[in-house]
């Protein structure tokens, strides 16, 4: 929103393997410095209403799919505190269900997955598919954890 906030903030993280390398360890490894992290990302999802796939600072929207639920997710299932894990359930809600938040989101709900060349201008659908899946699996064990 172009204004200065107080709080965490996270920048410079991408998600491209991180998802599935980084992340995950820190979760293991560095459980007080995970937490602080996931605050800045839901500093940012307060400040600007989505949580960010490339935060440098703001959204870069270069990432297919949605690795971050998948990163904040994996924290929540892991019990890592130092967040608001009720806000941040409420982004990856957000994030993962509402229009404009993932491409090619009603042909997932519809097929379970995306045609090839079904949605304009968007030349990923396999990649975007399975993060999307990835994601909504990872979301469902925050939930289970959350006891939502």
């Amino acid at each position: 929103d172009g204004r200065v906030h107080s709080g965490r903030m996270s920048s410079d993280l991408g998600f491209w393997d991180g998802y599935r390398t980084v992340y995950p360890l820190s979760t293991i490894l560095r459980t007080n410095e995970t937490g602080n992290q996931m605050e800045g990302w839901i500093n940012a999802y307060k400040e600007s209403g989505s949580l960010v796939s490339w935060a440098s600072p703001g959204a870069r929207g270069a990432m297919t799919g949605n690795m971050q639920d998948a990163s904040i997710s994996d924290a929540i299932a892991k019990g890592i505190g130092g967040f608001d894990t009720e806000t941040a359930y409420e982004a990856l809600m957000k994030d993962a269900f509402s229009p404009g938040f993932r491409r090619g989101l009603d042909m997932y709900e519809r097929h379970g997955y995306i045609p090839v060349g079904s949605v304009l201008g968007f030349d990923s659908e396999v990649s975007a598919t399975l993060n999307y899946a990835l994601a909504d699996h990872s979301m469902s064990l925050a939930a289970e954890k959350l006891g939502k």
